[in-house]
């Protein structure tokens, strides 16, 4: 790990400052060293930005090694570990690198409060104080992140059966320093990260805002009365650090300026930063995760989960276009995203996931297992709908709606373009052009743009484009699950106004826009309700890098052979064929292995059992 982490943030300042002639013989001005690097406010901050860069997205794709999906790349990582070649040594998903963004963010924490990052003009430091509170706030939700990432991971049972967490890192370790830290066990480890977020909400603003009436109770100034500062300070410090001498003196001006240094430390422009509001809902994930069947199976921390989520969704009203949230350009206010990376113009998915006959190399492919989990228009499953009769020839009619939205299918539509994928297509049929068509019948249409244009040769026309890091409809999911565990399908935890049952209704009359939902109301036992809710994450969530680590934390089955639906084009109907036989093991491979060299390296670490 020393290698790794040699002051990882000096490579990206050296592209920064460096001359484009030759990077390799640059001149002397554009050399920097790290005394510069940690006492620049731009470089400095440089460091804080790469934590944000390495933020992990939905673009992952990791669906090709569940259920849901299938890679039509031989070479393809998530595909190879599908099918038997996971290893310590070969894992796909290894996270273990972003322990670099941790030690990005501690850097940032050693050096944070020794940099002026803006001057008062009267010397008041007003806002420079309210900027070094910010950025450590962010500095430390973005460590308890990539723990969490880390943790996501790699948590697993070790050969003495202990549930074990990963090392975490709280201090910034020099290239010659220690890196030979043993793992905590996993509440250890979820402590340590709920330690880090809730010290970073006290830092941080609750949402950005450019109106002063936006300020939380916890961040607005307090007026003092006393006439002892030093002795009063310490009830004034969590506001803004006094530095003064005279605090007569020094108040009004602090009283009539304060505002206007907030609401210009903390305005929307910067909007796609950590705040309290999106580590409140980190935390519902977190926690979530880690009471879960798989790890503490907690009802504790499922009570910590739905609080976190009805705090965030106080207010909320889930968005009426959250099922095609990606497909629009997007601007800052999208009802349905809570976090986000930047806007960008890109065409990048769609060539790697249309359809060939669109030019696309048609990469992802949605399983039948997917399919026949979307379903039928009046909310019952496949085969159980008393009024819309399921047939294995005609598998689309009368379906969930989002099946249309999310998956391409034979004869359905890429924007304006009809899809058959028969054996009589000779681009767009199963297998027709190795690793290039379908593999299982389907494309992946859910996260692409239909209005991207990718000609056989020239320029595509590319659309913008966003990651989102979190969604308000992963929040009711959230809480809709963690209320269940806790009480069924009606209860409410703390402050809730909805229970499992009424946000699966909500989500559900969104999606196929029923005002009636009997199979719904069916459902009273907590078993029932959690299959449900399970499933609804399954649709909602699908492709954007959930289902992997859903399945696991679960405790179902990973080796479900993945199945697809060929048609030979004369006729005779559709047939259920197997693509991918699956080489999970329901023990071993719930839990991923560390990296076989860090384990080679580090006496202290211990590995998951089986690897």
């Amino acid at each position: 790990m020393k290698n790794k982490y040699k002051f990882l943030a000096l490579a990206s300042f050296i592209l920064i400052f460096s001359s484009c002639e030759n990077i390799f013989e640059p001149m002397n001005e554009n050399l920097i060293d790290e005394t510069y690097a940690t006492t620049d406010p731009a470089s400095a901050e440089g460091m804080l930005l790469n934590a944000y860069a390495n933020v992990v997205g939905q673009y992952t794709f990791t669906d090709a090694a569940t259920d849901d999906a299938v890679h039509n790349q031989l070479t393809n990582g998530y595909r190879r570990m599908a099918t038997g070649e996971l290893t310590a040594i070969y894992n796909p998903l290894n996270r273990w690198n972003l322990f670099g963004n941790v030690f990005y963010a501690n850097k940032f924490l050693q050096v944070v409060d020794s940099i002026v990052w803006m001057k008062d003009p009267k010397g008041y430091s007003i806002q420079n104080e309210l900027f070094k509170k910010r950025l450590r706030g962010e500095a430390l939700a973005l460590r308890a992140l990539h723990h969490w990432y880390i943790l996501e991971n790699f948590a697993g049972k070790d050969n003495t059966g202990t549930l074990m967490g990963i090392p975490f890192y709280s201090e910034y370790i020099p290239s010659n320093g220690n890196f030979n830290v043993p793992r905590l066990t996993f509440a250890e480890t979820v402590a340590k990260i709920q330690e880090d977020y809730e010290a970073a909400f006290k830092l941080l603003p609750y949402i950005y805002s450019d109106n002063a009436t936006d300020i939380p109770a916890k961040d607005k100034p307090l007026k003092y009365t006393g006439t002892n500062w030093k002795n009063d300070s310490a009830l004034y410090i969590s506001k803004l650090p006094y530095k003064g001498t005279d605090w007569k003196k020094d108040s009004a001006y602090y009283m009539a300026n304060y505002n206007a240094a907030y609401t210009t430390v903390n305005s929307t422009k910067f909007n796609l930063r950590l705040n309290g509001k999106i580590v409140y809902a980190l935390q519902a994930r977190l926690k979530l995760f880690a009471s879960s069947k798989a790890f503490l199976d907690s009802e504790a921390g499922y009570k910590e989960a739905a609080n976190y989520a009805t705090s965030v969704l106080v207010g909320n009203v889930i968005a009426p276009d959250g099922v095609e949230f990606y497909n629009a350009d997007p601007d800052n206010v999208n009802p349905e995203i809570l976090w986000r990376k930047n806007v960008s113009s890109s065409s990048t998915q769609e060539a790697n996931n249309f359809p060939p006959t669109l030019n696309g190399k048609g990469n992802v492919n949605p399983t039948q297992n997917l399919v026949d989990a979307f379903y039928m228009k009046d909310g019952y499953p496949i085969g159980l709908s008393p009024t819309n009769v399921y047939s294995p020839q005609t598998p689309y009619a009368n379906r969930d709606p989002r099946l249309d939205k999310f998956v391409v299918y034979n004869g359905g539509k890429m924007g304006t373009t009809t899809i058959t994928t028969t054996a009589t297509d000779s681009k767009n049929g199963v297998n027709a052009v190795p690793e290039q068509s379908t593999r299982t019948g389907y494309y992946l249409k859910k996260l692409l743009r239909p209005d991207v244009v990718i000609p056989a040769s020239g320029t595509a026309v590319a659309k913008n484009h966003f990651e989102s890091l979190f969604r308000y409809t992963e929040l009711y999911l959230i809480l809709a699950e963690a209320q269940n565990e806790i009480g069924g399908p009606t209860y409410k935890e703390g402050a809730s106004t909805q229970s499992a049952k009424d946000i699966m209704k909500l989500i559900r009359k969104r999606a196929m826009a029923i005002t009636v939902d009997p199979y719904l109301d069916g459902i009273t036992s907590k078993e029932a309700m959690r299959t449900l809710i399970q499933n609804e994450r399954r649709l909602e969530l699908c492709f954007e890098g959930f289902r992997f680590f859903d399945l696991r934390r679960w405790g179902l089955p990973l080796n479900e052979t993945v199945k697809g639906l060929y048609d030979n084009g004369t006729g005779a109907g559709y047939q259920l064929i197997d693509v991918e036989i699956r080489a999970f093991n329901a023990e071993k491979h719930r839990y991923l292995p560390l990296p076989y060299n860090e384990i080679r390296k580090y006496t202290s670490l211990t590995q998951n059992a089986g690897w």
